[in-house]
């Protein structure tokens, strides 16, 4: 059973997305983290937990905001005088603060679906980092944003072989910890390595999986001829059940049903694929499924193969940006603003320091 709030006496802890911690799941999840925070900071906390997840915890008079150690659980926050708020989307406390754009932001969102560093593309809206915590503190009704440590699980090996080695062994026992509790679930699967690296972890542990696939008539739902013929191919070998969605919808009734009505409900996420009406319907009516697979989490796999395309001696961070993150020229297509790669490169820098200073 998914339970999300646990409080023990006047202490309490909150979690949002998916958390697994010291292999538990749910109310016993939940019970240990309380227990443990009593004692371990928050850095031993996350060493122990998986998932993709936001964590709120109350310790006496403070409160602790923060999310999974790899980043890949969206929250954002705005923090004005003693006023605060948090949520996962940034529509939504946009519409509170009444925020103004943030030109060049939003072009790194258009260019990479995402922003690297804490902004938004909303002033004074910003997005809570891995080495970070907001904290509240409950007695003088005061919100910051601290810095915190992360922990380093770089190795070294001798071998590439001993590397691929101990990866495969690492992703099944994560596999395994994840199958325990949820084995029925529906892929969205392309041609791609990265969703098909999820299928290969969800075949492995045996959980029951159905394939989809969706075709439409626009560049953002169209899938390729290749790649159907390539997830078909997959669906009859592994004799998996697959079904094809057709989404096909004029573009502009696509982005004409994207109301205010439907920014409540799904903050930014509602112009996802345009807000294609079909597709979001085919999510609103899915029922008895544990977990939707769409490749998201193998995506550090795409940008490899990427770079071993463009990579060269001597290779700079500019050379990174203009083959790789901004490979597609969009950049030059949407519109131009001045320096644009040299604001990447400088939302890159700390990225690249964290990693450098974690041995990785």
């Amino acid at each position: 059973e998914s339970v999300n709030y646990y409080e023990k006496g006047s202490n309490y802890v909150l979690v949002t997305g998916t958390l697994i911690y010291k292999g538990l799941f749910g109310i016993d999840a939940l019970k240990a983290v309380l227990d443990d925070a009593d004692t371990q900071s928050i850095k031993d906390l996350r060493a122990n937990a998986i998932g993709s997840y936001s964590l709120t915890l109350k310790i006496g008079t403070r409160i602790y905001i923060f999310v999974d150690e790899t980043h890949t659980y969206s929250l954002y926050y705005s923090i004005i005088g003693n006023d605060f708020i948090v949520t996962n989307t940034y529509w939504h406390i946009a519409d509170v603060t009444k925020s103004k754009i943030e030109a060049t932001s939003l072009l790194e969102m258009g260019v990479r679906r995402c922003i690297m560093s804490n902004h938004t593309p909303f002033y004074n809206i910003f997005k809570l980092c891995a080495a970070e915590c907001l904290v509240y503190d409950v007695t003088l009704d005061k919100a910051e944003v601290i810095k915190i440590p992360l922990n380093d699980y770089h190795s070294n090996y001798n071998k590439k072989e001993e590397a691929v080695s101990f990866l495969l062994q690492y992703i099944k026992e994560l596999s395994r910890k994840r199958s325990k509790y949820w084995k029925s679930g529906i892929h969205f699967l392309t041609g791609g390595i990265d969703s098909r690296l999820e299928l290969a972890i969800n075949l492995y542990n045996k959980d029951n999986v159905a394939i989809k696939y969706w075709i439409g008539q626009d560049l953002l739902t169209n899938g390729t001829e290749n790649d159907a013929q390539i997830v078909t191919s997959i669906a009859n070998q592994y004799n998996l059940k697959m079904d094809i969605l057709n989404v096909s919808e004029e573009y502009i009734n696509s982005i004409n049903s994207i109301t205010r009505e439907k920014c409540y409900k799904y903050g930014e996420y509602a112009s996802v694929y345009a807000g294609n009406v079909k597709l979001f319907n085919s999510f609103e009516n899915l029922r008895d499924v544990d977990f939707l697979g769409f490749g998201y989490l193998g995506e550090i796999m795409r940008p490899l193969a990427e770079l071993d395309q463009s990579y060269k001696e001597p290779y700079s961070k500019k050379d990174f940006i203009l083959d790789v993150l901004c490979r597609t020229g969009l950049e030059k297509k949407m519109f131009k603003i001045e320096g644009f790669y040299d604001y990447i490169e400088k939302e890159m820098s700390p990225l690249v320091s964290i990693v450098g200073n974690s041995g990785g």
